[in-house]
């Protein structure tokens, strides 16, 4: 919810270098990550329970990790003067030496959250996310309200995230290391080139990824201005901001399902055909409500000074409902050992969105961009799901007749919603009681045809798989 704030209180003419600098962030990233964070993760979750196998592995990505990540963040700050000229963005060489800290510090939790996700510790995963939500708004917020502005934002930013890195950094040696973790087999089972070889792909993927997220804020930046940057943002970061919850359930929950694969395939079925019903009856909802009280949204949140972003907003409410689903299939599929099939498709979609905002983006801006993501992301989705269904035995048929079903009463809802929005034009709070009345219509459908059920949401997040 900060950047509602920061949003309002930087306003258009300043608001978009934020976007900006966390695209560039992302492309370092890329390259400073290398797919190993990702890589790490899936070896961890095979040599779960052997103590000295994780600790020879953990301490072998870490080096793998600082030798790859030094050289990118010392490139990114050499570089940044050259980048603001070419982007004409005249405020980046101010941010330089932070942009490549935060580069640093960003890219180290990221292989500190995916140790977490592999070694099963969701628990400590939940508290490093809780600690990033809580502390890099707080002082954000702080320190612009200092009068730092833009430059308090980044500083905040990197003070939350060197905090956040250094405990978790240390919670993570004390909880791993102790006397008998001596190097023992692994060294033969999970070599470097083990690692890199299935982290290569993935990181294609996470390139491909920060292809749908964030370049093409690069691209609007060098054709158009920065309050463009500035609206776009806002459906980018709205987008972001809605699915963060549902990313928690897929890192704790993709995992699981090659667990309960290990113990039987039917289980891991019923895993995974429930997590998609359930992803798609509260996106379903989310979505619509966004379609179409995009300018509320705007105007509530954001301010009238932000009112040309809702037809961006409007188009990423597509995104993100494919979005909440990817966050649990893709992770699925990489920890069934499919990475490699994904980086394909991944890379080929991301390959036609570059192309895509390249043609759209010139001449229609940031609905330009907005629809080349929507035109290239959706399909991959659909696909990914249909790879998960033949992977693990599942009838693509039952998830395509389940998700009709829950659509069918979501244009039911949709026509509650616009009748609301539209009769009451001009009473913004007879407007909003579309979404409770629309919402409970919705939810009590789902529920009487059965799409939801009570006995089913527990076992969904793993309480009765792990009895």
């Amino acid at each position: 919810m900060t950047i509602i704030f920061i949003a309002r209180w930087l306003g258009p003419d300043n608001y978009g270098y934020i976007p900006l600098v966390a695209s560039i962030i992302g492309l370092g990233i890329i390259f400073a990550d290398a797919g190993v964070a990702p890589s790490t993760a899936r070896f961890l979750a095979e040599v779960q329970g052997n103590e000295r196998n994780t600790w020879s592995l953990l301490k072998r990505t870490f080096k793998l990790r600082l030798f790859i990540l030094m050289p990118i963040c010392l490139g990114i700050y050499l570089t940044i003067d050259w980048l603001a000229r070419f982007l004409d963005a005249p405020l980046l060489p101010k941010f330089g030496w932070l942009i490549a800290l935060l580069l640093f510090l960003q890219t180290m939790q990221r292989w500190i959250a995916k140790v977490c996700e592999g070694t099963g510790n969701v628990d400590l995963l939940g508290k490093i996310n809780l600690s990033i939500s809580w502390t890099k708004p707080t002082l954000q917020v702080a320190l612009v309200l200092a009068g730092l502005g833009l430059l308090g934002f980044f500083i905040g930013q990197a003070v939350a995230y060197f905090l956040i890195v250094g405990i978790f950094f240390f919670l993570l040696i004390k909880k791993f290391y102790s006397e008998d973790t001596m190097p023992s087999k692994v060294e033969s089972i999970v070599s470097k080139s083990h690692i890199i070889s299935y982290a290569l792909p993935l990181m294609v993927i996470h390139a491909s990824f920060w292809v749908f997220m964030e370049s093409d804020i690069l691209m609007l930046k060098y054709f158009k201005d920065i309050q463009e940057i500035s609206f776009y943002g806002i459906a980018t970061s709205m987008a972001t901001m809605i699915v963060v919850p549902i990313a928690a359930f897929g890192a704790s929950a993709a995992p699981l399902v090659l667990v309960l694969k290990k113990d039987s395939i039917q289980r891991a079925r019923e895993m995974i055909f429930k997590s998609l019903k359930y992803l798609i009856v509260i996106y379903t909802f989310v979505s619509l409500v966004i379609f179409i009280y995009a300018k509320e949204i705007v105007e509530i949140f954001f301010s009238a000074r932000y009112l040309s972003s809702t037809t961006s907003l409007k188009i990423y409410s597509i995104f993100i409902f494919f979005l909440a689903i990817s966050s649990f299939v893709s992770l699925v599929l990489d920890y069934s050992g499919l990475a490699k099939v994904r980086m394909i498709l991944v890379a080929t979609s991301a390959g036609l969105n570059v192309l895509l905002n390249l043609i759209l983006i010139p001449k229609y801006g940031m609905i330009g961009a907005a629809w080349a993501t929507q035109i290239t992301y959706s399909p991959l989705v659909m696909i990914y799901i249909w790879l998960i269904a033949k992977h693990y035995q599942l009838l693509f048929f039952d998830i395509f007749k389940m998700s009709v079903n829950i659509l069918a009463i979501g244009l039911l809802m949709l026509v509650i919603l616009y009748l609301f929005h539209s009769f009451w034009d001009k009473n913004i709070i007879l407007r909003l009681l579309g979404i409770p009345l629309g919402g409970s219509l919705y939810f009590y459908m789902t529920y009487k045809m059965s799409l939801v059920k009570k006995d089913e949401l527990l076992p969904l997040f793993g309480w009765k798989f792990r009895k």
